[in-house]
């Protein structure tokens, strides 16, 4: 994969950790699935839960895990491989971790996969259709930003009040499949331990030095 590859694999695992808001931090029971995105081939393990949200993403610089506690608003990354981690706090309205450095995208971040509304921050969003999919009930909606020049399908899952699939004018998508209702515990939250804790700053530069060195 090459550098621009690498950035929009790592781009696209970490922006569920984009799209919550701090008032609507996800309400439903704890759920367990897949995150699979498209053309890119990533996949990642999602856990939701009231108690907080963890991604479990694997990339070309190994294992990369994100996640924060709803109770404490407390937020880390974690690169495996490099043995590293490094600390935050969600922030603002779109409740981002601001320990995500250079993927920090502020209030105006659109809504994406696992937002708990369809077409979050779209300018124009448009009911299309009840549906089925993946045997789940979900609304399709058509999400249209004129000033960020996107545009994206969502299905709205309606039973866990999650988006589930989003497919962007451009090709790529992101789905949230093989999901199951099981117990998740908080320690999954928790502040990883016998991990060197670094400043954000640098957390990325490893990453980014990483990946150079494979092109």
């Amino acid at each position: 994969m090459n550098f621009k590859g690498f950035l929009i694999t790592l781009f696209l695992l970490l922006i569920g950790m984009n799209t919550q808001a701090a008032p609507d931090i996800y309400q439903g029971p704890d759920i367990v699935g897949t995150q699979k995105d498209t053309p890119e081939g990533s996949s990642a393990t999602i856990y939701l839960s009231k108690k907080g949200q963890r991604i479990d993403a694997q990339s070309d610089v190994g294992e990369i895990i994100m996640a924060f506690n709803s109770t404490t608003k407390a937020c880390w990354i974690l690169n495996k491989k490099k043995n590293m981690y490094t600390v935050g706090k969600v922030k603002g309205k779109s409740a981002e971790c601001d320990a995500m450095g250079m993927f920090d995208q502020g209030d105006t971040a659109l809504g994406g996969l696992i937002s708990i509304v369809p077409c979050r921050n779209y300018e124009k969003k448009t009911f299309k259709a009840n549906e089925k999919l993946y045997g789940r009930a979900v609304e399709r909606w058509l999400c249209i930003s004129q000033s960020q020049g996107m545009g994206a399908m969502q299905w709205f899952d309606k039973e866990l009040k999650l988006v589930i699939k989003e497919q962007t004018y451009t090709g790529e998508m992101s789905e949230f499949i093989n999901i199951k209702k099981q117990t998740v515990p908080v320690s999954l939250f928790a502040e990883p331990t016998g991990y060197k804790k670094v400043d954000k700053n640098t957390f990325w530069t490893t990453i980014m030095q990483d990946a150079m060195k494979q092109m």
